[in-house]
């Protein structure tokens, strides 16, 4: 082995060993100091406080809060002042110029718990709202999460696709050498033309996929596409402990897809008693101070009573209401089964991901390695061939692009958990 090819052989295996695609599963990101993009958690904050359909759910269910503190409110009196005995020769409308003035102070009172129970459908209905706008930010964090995890596996695999440049440049120069020498045919410089042009096409598709997922992340975040956004640093690291029987307490205690339908079945249930009791009347009370000449000199007083004489259409209220708490009730049923489905198929998923990034990072991955060595080692002592060589350069290069392709689909694994939960892990 020549000086020359021997510097060349010890700058490739440096090349092939300096980088790693796992420098996305470090144990945790730093803090985020400059522009917007490097991490996926400085999105996800943007995201919180800018997606316009964010902000218009969090007005809506604040909106419904409000409504909570007058739902068990008295309807407004009724006023009402009657002029009797006008005179028709001198009308004067003065109450002390009339036979008498009659004032009426009506008030209307809800009995049989309505109040309290209208107080309970506002405060259910609050419930809900606030349940549908964490169902937003939760999916629309797992499609961030989602958009993020392609912008680095797009960006990585064009950084592998650079170094492999790299490398069969260096590997370019070693055969140039062997074929000076007289010890490795033409072909051989030939072959390492068609692999620098393929893996130049490769950077550029590589490349267009890293704007288009940009352009992506951007409309997610209510930015103009071409808003800038730094490059990715690294995927989130997954948590120390994922325990699916803890999980799954979580998911039941806390999923704000069966919070939602929770709230609806209260709705529905208030909404059926408060029919039932549209079955009672209620009353009216009434006082009327009456004044004749310039003073008061006597008073009235009144109870008013609507008579509930339309009972089939109450009870027709009655059983829509019953048929809405069924209906209710079976969806909350049918989404508890949803979810609970998908949250075993996402964990599951996701432990089948990890087990393959472990495959790959602490098997495949080093094997795949130690084949190119060897087989650059041959080469350059005439015991390989030059496509041997190139095989063994193209496995190290596939398993690498593998490693990063199990790296992503865990994050993507972990991000359904998350979204199904309501909450980051």
């Amino acid at each position: 082995m020549t000086h020359q090819s021997y510097k060349v052989f010890c700058a490739a295996l440096l090349l092939i060993f300096s980088v790693s695609p796992l420098a996305c599963a470090q144990d945790s990101p730093p803090a985020s100091s400059g522009p917007l993009g490097a991490y996926v958690k400085e999105l996800l904050d943007w995201a919180n406080q800018h997606n316009p359909d964010l902000q218009a759910l969090r007005r809506e269910a604040e909106a419904k809060e409000q409504r909570v503190q007058t739902a068990d409110s008295l309807d407004d009196p009724v006023f009402r002042m009657e002029l009797q005995g006008i005179d028709k020769n001198n009308p004067d409308l003065s109450p002390s110029n009339v036979s008498s003035t009659k004032y009426t102070i009506l008030q209307s009172f809800p009995v049989w718990g309505k109040l309290d129970l209208r107080r309970d459908i506002a405060r259910a209905e609050w419930s809900e709202a606030k349940a549908r706008s964490e169902i937003a930010r939760a999916e629309l964090f797992a499609q961030i999460k989602a958009a993020y995890a392609m912008f680095y596996q797009a960006r990585r695999a064009a950084e592998i696709s650079r170094e492999n440049v790299q490398l069969v440049n260096s590997l370019e120069k070693v055969a140039q050498a062997r074929y000076i020498n007289g010890v490795a045919p033409q072909q051989d410089l030939i072959r390492i033309k068609i692999e620098q042009t393929k893996l130049r096409s490769e950077l550029l598709t590589l490349e267009s996929e890293q704007h288009h997922a940009r352009t992506r992340l951007n409309l997610m975040l209510n930015r103009p596409s071409f808003a800038a956004l730094v490059e990715p640093k690294e995927l989130r690291p997954l948590p120390a402990v994922l325990d699916a029987p803890t999980l799954e307490q979580r998911l039941l205690a806390h999923s704000p897809y069966l919070a939602t339908q929770s709230s609806q079945i209260e709705i529905a249930e208030k909404n059926r008693q408060l029919a039932g009791k549209n079955r009672y009347p209620d009353l009216t009370l009434g006082i009327s101070p009456i004044q004749r000449g310039n003073s008061i000199d006597s008073w009235d007083a009144m109870l008013e009573i609507k008579i509930p004489l339309h009972q089939g259409d109450r009870s027709a209220e009655n059983r829509s209401a019953s048929l809405q708490l069924g209906a209710a009730q079976d969806r909350q049923q049918s989404i508890l089964n949803q979810i609970q489905g998908s949250f075993r198929e996402a964990f599951d998923a996701l432990g089948s991901a990890r087990i393959q990034v472990r495959l790959l990072k602490n098997s495949l991955l080093p094997q795949s390695e130690l084949t190119f060595q060897s087989a650059l080692s041959g080469y350059q002592t005439g015991k390989l061939d030059f496509i041997t060589l190139l095989d063994a350069q193209f496995l190290v290069k596939q398993t690498r692009l593998e490693l990063l392709k199990a790296l992503v689909e865990q994050d993507n694994r972990l991000s359904e958990v998350e979204r199904l939960l309501g909450e980051e892990l």
